[in-house]
């Protein structure tokens, strides 16, 4: 059973408006499970070697993934954005680790 959910609906800047998805965040024990299921994504130049994109919360101004996270609870992601960068996150570079234009976004909202 989850404890809390939340949800973005992920939608492309005037640049890539086919990119479409969503976002859902799932409190489990001792964290959170994250699942992104986003269509539309720019294609890369090479197709075998695949493309990375930086991904983050932000404090509101190829893609299937899932990870489990506990560095965080759903409350306090309510209200904050997704972003989709088109360039890998450095992890170094603050705040958004270098990873060039904002493609989409989606706002977090309380899931019911």
């Amino acid at each position: 059973m989850f404890l809390n959910t939340a949800k973005a609906n992920i939608k492309g800047g005037t640049k890539f408006p086919q990119i479409n998805g969503v976002v859902t965040f799932k409190e489990v024990k001792n964290g959170v499970m994250l699942t992104a299921k986003i269509n539309g994504l720019p294609q890369s130049p090479n197709h075998c070697k695949g493309r990375f994109f930086g991904f983050h919360i932000h404090e509101r101004n190829f893609l299937y993934m899932s990870v489990f996270l506990n560095k965080f609870k759903i409350k306090d992601i309510i209200g904050k954005v997704i972003i989709i960068h088109d360039m890998p996150d450095d992890f170094t570079t603050q705040p958004s680790g270098n990873s060039g234009t904002k493609i989409a976004c989606g706002e977090i909202k309380k899931a019911f």
